[in-house]
């Protein structure tokens, strides 16, 4: 015969459970002492939270430029993580330390990036968590070649591609005209 206990799973821990008494379900009036005792080890579930500032697992950068770090603290039962991006960025890496996953890098294509973390640990459910990256093309900025000038030459205007931004310099006002007397 077997006997079914019923364990409570919100709590963890290791729980002894005594069997004292059986009785016969057919005849309710028959019973009969007995020994004997059963052990429940619950474990918890998997966790994980994002430990680092709440907009870091929602980034935008440029390419060639550092993303802010993005932690994870690992809890319950996990003890791992597997962090799978999509697609691949090149130039981001992610690692595992203790409880503590981080991804980090600077990105060196555009595109649009998410990964996905899967915690690893005992047989219990796991957790996951995702993110975003987007990485904007920097611009390759040029400032056009200016021959050689006199303090007393007119002012002229500075040209770059690509087109607009903001220009500073002595002499140089935020559109870019450039005042050789006032330069210096």
């Amino acid at each position: 015969n077997t006997a079914t206990i019923s364990v409570p799973t919100s709590t963890t821990g290791t729980f002894t459970y005594a069997l004292v008494s059986v009785q016969d379900a057919s005849a309710t009036a028959c019973s009969a002492s007995v020994t004997g005792s059963a052990t429940v080890t619950v474990v918890p579930d998997h966790s994980i939270s994002l430990s680092s500032a709440s907009t870091t697992n929602a980034q935008t950068v440029c390419s060639t430029k550092p993303i802010t770090n993005i932690t994870y603290t690992l809890g319950g039962g996990a003890t791992g993580a597997n962090v799978v991006f999509s697609p691949a960025i090149p130039g981001v890496t992610s690692s595992v330390a203790g409880t503590t996953v981080t991804i980090q890098g600077s990105p060196t294509t555009a595109g649009s990036y998410s990964y996905t973390i899967t915690t690893t640990g005992n047989a219990c459910a796991t957790a996951s968590a995702t993110g975003t990256i987007d990485v904007l093309q920097t611009p390759a900025v040029q400032l056009n070649a200016v021959a050689g000038r006199f303090a007393e030459q007119p002012s002229f205007q500075m040209t770059g591609n690509p087109a607009g931004g903001v220009f500073s310099g002595p002499g140089v006002n935020g559109t870019g005209l450039f005042n050789p007397a006032v330069s210096g």
